[in-house]
């Protein structure tokens, strides 16, 4: 079994007017070593059928990607942990199927994280709407702070961002986190885990991430009860 460097995790929803763009952006990253795992949420569209298609394309990395079909709809967050349990890679990212990302994101990433032995490398995004983009940049401390309960304290105030899909975290990290079984605020609940657990975290000051506001997407196909 071959080691990767980097598992990109996709949870797949109701995304067929998007997974292709997400998928090339991808599968074209400028790095080799990354595994892809894809998961079927048990999509009623067909962005599996498009995104089967799209990895067709690319030859040379279809022997790094799996793909992963739930036996019912599970939601985003219980989505995410089959995803990482499948995966074997030594940094993980989640990538939600209806965004996009630069080519050189897990590059830059993977460098980063290495030269300053981070446990998390948080990065910047851009919010993606019809007619504009906006970057949305957050104050982290390039040096790990005092105390973890910091970057907790500033997780609840939303003074940083507590997506899931702007970190590089390594895989050992995940290794004693709970994933939620709700569909509210789960990554606020797990990035409050990792960011107390992390021995060290960095940040590059670059936005590889755009997101995409999709009334479709996984992440809203619940309704929560109050």
């Amino acid at each position: 079994m071959k080691d990767h460097d980097v598992s990109i995790i996709v949870p797949i929803y109701n995304v067929e007017k998007y997974i292709e763009n997400c998928a090339v952006t991808l599968l074209e990253q400028d790095y080799d070593n990354i595994e892809y795992v894809f998961v079927n949420d048990c999509t009623p569209d067909k962005s599996m059928k498009i995104l089967e298609n799209t990895i067709e394309r690319y030859p040379n990395r279809k022997k790094h990607v799996k793909i992963i079909n739930n036996i019912k709809n599970s939601g985003s967050s219980l989505t995410r942990k089959y995803g990482l349990d499948a995966s074997i890679g030594k940094y993980v990212l989640f990538i939600d199927s209806d965004d996009w990302v630069d080519k050189d994101m897990v590059s830059s990433l993977i460098y980063e994280a290495r030269k300053s032995d981070a446990d998390i490398v948080c990065f910047d995004y851009i919010k993606e709407f019809s007619k504009k983009s906006v970057i949305k940049s957050f104050f982290y401390t390039k040096n790990h702070p005092k105390l973890n309960l910091e970057f907790v304290k500033a997780i609840l105030s939303h003074e940083i961002s507590v997506s899931m899909c702007d970190k590089l975290v390594k895989r050992e990290l995940y290794k004693n986190i709970d994933f939620p079984h709700f569909s509210h605020c789960e990554d606020s609940f797990v990035n409050l885990q990792l960011f107390y657990e992390a021995k060290k975290i960095t940040y590059i000051a670059k936005p590889f991430y755009h997101y995409r506001t999709n009334p479709n997407s996984l992440s809203n196909s619940f309704s929560n009860n109050k």
